[in-house]
């Protein structure tokens, strides 16, 4: 089945969501397409017209989704949708009724452990932002690495970079 059909029996609670949260004293902003309504809880849902290349569910790990859970406390899960594809990519309870090829099922231990150590990411980060070890705006993007920067990963400038050099678009 496409995305499409699949979900149109599934309550929305909330689309295109923007979210503001505190953690450790830095406000951390986004925007969720979507939010649904199981009977676990609220899935987070984000819309992928490409495909996330995936081994297997056990080798996922997404800052994107991890950092949805902060913004929603009590939700059941996250997944990429891959609208081209058809199906879903994350990581959901356990006992939540939901189709993809790479989805990871966790217990709600261990979908709490993801939320915490996304949250001691975002502290550590912002700590290095105020200690100086962390530049909020680079004097030289080019020069931006994994290896020099402890917030490489969540860098929307290293991400608009490698989107300009790869010639793509932002999905």
């Amino acid at each position: 089945l496409n995305a499409a059909r699949r979900m149109e029996s599934v309550e929305v609670l909330q689309s295109e969501s923007a979210f503001e949260i505190d953690i450790d004293g830095v406000p951390l902003r986004g925007r969720i397409d979507r939010i649904d309504a199981t009977p676990q809880g609220p899935l987070i849902r984000d819309y992928k017209t490409g495909s996330p290349t995936l081994k297997s569910a056990e080798q996922f790990d997404e800052v994107q989704l991890d950092t949805y859970l902060l913004a929603a406390p009590d939700a059941a899960g996250a997944v990429f949708e891959r609208l081209r594809k058809g199906d879903a990519v994350g990581f959901v309870l356990d006992d939540l009724d939901l189709k993809g090829r790479s989805i990871l099922r966790l217990d709600r231990e261990q979908l709490d452990a993801r939320r915490d150590r996304m949250r001691g990411i975002v502290a550590s980060v912002a700590a290095a932002v105020r200690e100086g070890r962390v530049a909020v705006a680079p004097r030289d993007p080019e020069k931006c690495t994994r290896g020099q920067c402890d917030g490489f990963d969540l860098c929307r400038v290293a991400r608009a970079r490698w989107l300009a050099k790869s010639g793509r678009r932002e999905t």
